[in-house]
């Protein structure tokens, strides 16, 4: 049987008519959220004194759409093309006999009709279904340290920081290069190898040196003890395959670690400093540079390439990309989506800002715009700008942003500020410039006997099936380091994750 006009109560056509009203005078989230809340407690309450709706699961009229989860979020751009088109009003004289799924269907529509400037999405707090170690990823040729993954064609590429050899009884051994890349492959099944490949055996810096940055050694340790760390933070962030031509980017910061406490010696058990061989006593991760220049670097590679050991092409496209002083966006994360790149920074003071560019003007800094004070300039911040800061953005640490479309979700997993443990946490966000949930941890895994235990928390999307982010599920990794015969032996554990 069809709803009536006479049948529609006095409450309901309250209800349609308050989704309707502008909401004036908010000036934060509180208020929004008390508006909201009141919205859909007024629809929840109409909704359950229409006829039938007003018995079963619809007897409590203080119930929300959030208790009730049937509802889809508040903004219809989901809907179907005829719900788009028509009004409430007009919806409830065309819908639904008087059944459950009719009572359904109308709470949907009256939820529809609120106005989405005035109701957010409810609160969304990811928890695992079900937490599996799928083995170490590894090059069983190479001791490698800090490894991201970014989808490439069928492969997955890979990009790590220092990375050495090993001797005949498994035990790292010199040279040290500053970074390496390699591939992995998918098997047919659509899981994840964990073998890694590729480079032919150099054992040169992925991402090359320059004459400025101590170049004469693979680890880029100058005379005076200090090194440049030429480390990535992100893979490599992929911005178009065009032809079969792939290119992407990545951004690094030019950091100088403090000196090395180092002893001289005639054996060849340490690293080359200009002349002498020197043994690594100890050293200090601090830099005198907290927010140094940041290079940005350029991959290319064609998928038609029939040499599989080969890698992307390197180049770099500026050595002082971001100055010396600056926020370095790029270097913290960054996501394409829908032809634009998304670019995090987090210098020193621990602000996270945010900036975005068409994906094909990467190289290009007139054509960035940068997220200041609720809003984007096209205006670069400086450094000490607390407005370009997002809260709960990330829980601090290293990790990797994503969108999930699954989700519908913007997604950042990653480590703690000030962490040494695998403990994974996770935030969400409808919006990449916010709010962000809090971020809360949702898996801990096994942390090294090494003094750093664990570090470099990733998430792997191109790991899923078909590379997709529409599945409930992620990969995850990080970098548990070991003590072994008096040095640190690097593995990079991989975990699925499947989700509630």
């Amino acid at each position: 049987m069809l709803i009536s006009v006479p049948f529609i109560s006095a409450n309901l056509a309250h209800a349609y008519k308050s989704s309707l009203r502008p909401v004036k005078g908010l000036k934060n989230s509180r208020a929004v959220d008390k508006d909201r809340k009141a919205k859909e407690e007024s629809v929840a309450t109409a909704f359950a004194s229409v006829g039938p709706c007003s018995g079963g699961i619809m007897r409590n009229s203080t119930r929300t759409h959030s208790d009730l989860h049937i509802v889809p979020p508040a903004t219809n751009a989901g809907a179907p093309p005829f719900l788009k088109r028509i009004d409430l009003l007009t919806a409830l004289l065309i819908i639904v006999t008087m059944a459950p799924s009719g009572c359904i269907l109308l709470g949907s529509l009256l939820l529809q009709g609120v106005s989405s400037s005035t109701i957010s999405k409810r609160a969304f707090t990811p928890t695992v279904k079900s937490a599996t170690v799928i083995g170490n990823v590894a090059d069983p040729a190479i001791n490698r340290d800090s490894c991201g993954s970014t989808r490439v064609g069928d492969r997955v590429f890979w990009t790590c920081r220092d990375s050495q050899p090993f001797d005949s009884n498994g035990v790292p051994i010199l040279p040290l290069w500053a970074s390496s890349a390699s591939w992995s492959n998918i098997n047919a099944d659509g899981t994840p190898d964990l073998l890694q490949y590729g480079g032919g055996g150099s054992q040169d810096p992925y991402f090359p040196y320059q004459a400025d940055e101590c170049n004469t050694n693979t680890a880029g340790s100058c005379a005076d003890g200090t090194r440049y760390a030429l480390w990535p933070d992100s893979p490599p962030l992929v911005t178009s395959t065009d032809e079969n031509a792939v290119t992407a980017y990545t951004w690094i910061p030019i950091t100088p670690i403090q000196p090395f406490y180092l002893v001289h010696t005639n054996h060849f058990t340490g690293f080359y400093l200009a002349n002498a061989i020197v043994i690594l006593i100890d050293s200090s991760f601090s830099t005198s540079d907290p927010d140094p220049a940041t290079s940005l670097y350029k991959m290319t590679y064609s998928l038609d390439n029939s040499d599989r050991d080969a890698l992307p092409t390197v180049s770099l496209v500026d050595e002082n990309f971001w100055l010396y002083g600056g926020i370095p966006y790029g270097a913290y994360g960054s996501v394409v989506k829908d032809g634009t790149a998304y670019l995090f920074g987090k210098p020193s003071n621990g602000n996270i800002a945010l900036a975005k560019v068409p994906a094909g003007s990467i190289e290009d800094k007139s054509q960035y715009q940068y997220w200041v004070n609720g809003a984007w300039t096209s205006s670069l911040p400086g450094l000490n700008d607390a407005t370009v800061n997002i809260p709960n953005v990330s829980a601090g640490g290293q990790g990797t942003y994503y969108f999930s479309d699954f989700w519908n979700k913007w997604v950042w997993i990653g480590q703690a500020g000030i962490s040494v443990s695998a403990d994974y946490f996770i935030t969400t966000a409808d919006e990449i410039t916010g709010p962000w949930e809090s971020s809360v941890n949702f898996y801990t895994g096994e942390t090294g006997t090494y003094p750093l235990g664990a570090y470099t928390l990733q998430a792997h999307p191109g790991l899923n099936s078909g590379g997709s982010t529409a599945t409930n599920e992620i990969y995850i990794s990080h970098t548990k380091n070991d003590a072994y015969a008096d040095t640190a032996l690097y593995s990079t554990p991989l975990i699925h994750i499947e989700w509630n």
